[in-house]
Order: C-alpha cells, then sequence, then structure tokens
C-alpha cells in the first residue's frame, strides 16, 4: 500500500490568466511557496498565495522545512498553462506527486485533466482545408444545379530564367512585398484564406505554449540551483 503524502497541495485558476496555489502539512514539518516575484512566507502548517499569473505559478515551487531546517523543493512547472486554463474556475484541484530523475514535482492528475481539450485540439489541427470551389460545389448542388467537373491543373512549362538587369527605381509607392500579399490573397478562395489563417494562428499559440514551457523549465532550473547552493553552504558550515 504506497504511503500517503504528508501534505495537500492545491491549485484554482481564478478566471483570465491568474490562479491561486494552496496547502497543508498533516504532520510536524512546516511548509512555504516561493514564487518569482513574491516573497517567501515563514514555514507554517498551511498558507495561500493568490493572484498570480500563469507563467509565474507554474515557475514556483512548493518546499517543505523540517525541524533541523532541512529544504525539500517540489517544483510546479509540470502544470501544463493548457490544462489550468480548461479547468473550472474558482474550484480547488489537488496536485499529485511525481519524481523524475531525482527531481520532484506536483502535478494535475489525469482525472483533473479535461479530455475536451485535447480533442478539440485535435481535431483543429487535423482538420484538412477545404478544396477550392467547394463553397460554390455546394451552394450549386443545394439549389439543384450541377456544375461541371473542376479541370486538372495544366502542366506548366518553368518560365526562363531573367537576364540579370541594374536595379531600377520602383515607380510603385507601395511595398513590394504588400503588392505581393494582395495578389496572393486574391487567388486564394475565402474558404482557404480562412483556413489557413487558422492554421497559422494555432502554429503560433503552440510557439508561444513551448517558449512559455521554456521560460518556466529555466525558472525551475534557477530555483533548483538556489537550494542545491543553500545545501552546499549548510554543508560546509557543518563540516568546519
Amino acid at each position: 500500500m504506497a504511503k500517503k503524502p504528508g501534505f495537500t497541495v492545491q491549485v484554482r485558476h481564478d478566471g483570465g490568466a491568474a490562479g491561486s496555489v494552496r496547502f497543508q502539512v498533516h504532520d510536524k514539518v512546516r511548509a512555504t511557496l516561493a514564487f518569482p516575484g513574491h516573497s517567501e512566507q515563514a514555514p507554517s502548517p498551511a498558507g495561500t498565495v493568490e493572484d498570480l499569473d500563469l507563467d509565474s505559478l507554474r515557475a514556483g515551487r512548493f518546499i517543505r522545512v523540517d525541524e533541523e531546517g532541512r529544504r525539500r523543493s517540489y517544483q510546479l512547472s509540470r502544470l501544463d498553462r493548457t490544462n489550468l486554463l480548461a479547468v473550472g474556475a474558482e474550484d480547488w484541484h489537488s496536485l499529485s506527486e511525481r519524481n523524475d530523475g531525482g527531481f520532484r514535482y506536483l502535478m494535475l492528475p489525469e482525472t483533473a485533466r479535461p479530455a475536451a481539450v485535447a480533442s478539440v485540439q485535435l481535431s483543429a489541427a487535423a482538420k484538412p482545408a477545404p478544396a477550392r470551389g467547394a463553397g460554390l460545389r455546394a451552394r450549386a448542388m443545394a439549389a439543384g444545379r450541377t456544375m461541371p467537373p473542376t479541370p486538372a491543373p495544366a502542366l506548366r512549362a518553368p518560365a526562363p530564367k531573367p537576364p540579370k538587369a541594374r536595379p531600377t527605381a520602383v515607380a510603385s509607392t507601395r511595398p513590394i512585398a504588400t503588392e505581393l500579399a494582395d495578389k496572393a490573397l486574391a487567388e486564394l478562395g475565402r474558404d482557404e484564406a480562412i483556413s489557413r489563417l487558422g492554421a497559422a494562428y494555432t502554429e503560433l499559440g503552440a510557439l508561444r505554449q513551448e517558449a512559455a514551457d521554456l521560460q518556466a523549465r529555466l525558472e525551475a532550473s534557477r530555483q533548483r540551483e538556489a537550494d542545491l547552493i543553500e545545501v552546499l553552504g549548510r554543508w560546509q558550515s557543518r563540516s568546519r
């Protein structure tokens, strides 16, 4: 039978991009919470830190302090930002302990992670872009009309490379990139343009999430380094 931990740590989504963390210990050990930009509270049997932005929350630590002052840290960097935003606001969710490679983490259990988030992201990423002209064909069929099949694109011979010429002044006052963008949008159908824009926003969101994860891991590594330096200093003072 697995031994129950001597503490309870819970997280709450306060709405928007804010969250709170609270803890309670069930033995003689005291604990505290540490977050970037917030002063660390004195060790106590229970405590709460509110109104944290989610990036600061994920960069924080839960620290147990025994009677001799020895500290044991649990990182919060494994808390997924998407799941934190999706869990019910104003509800407290207990975190579970996990040991990975000598590092201790507190994570949301699988039962607290909404499956709908993953399914929505998967379906949005896997949805194929509608074929050009699909909207016109569907409206024609609904009206009882038929349309000829879409002809296959004709093969074009590669255009010969133009001779090199000296650069000349551009007559248009609009940037070339803007003209190219307007031309590309004119050749795309409305449905295809919306689909490509949605895919671009999805990719941008994934890159932002990856950057936030890397920032949280960096903060956790810095906190771990500070803990190791503190432990080393106490060991050196005892050995003198």
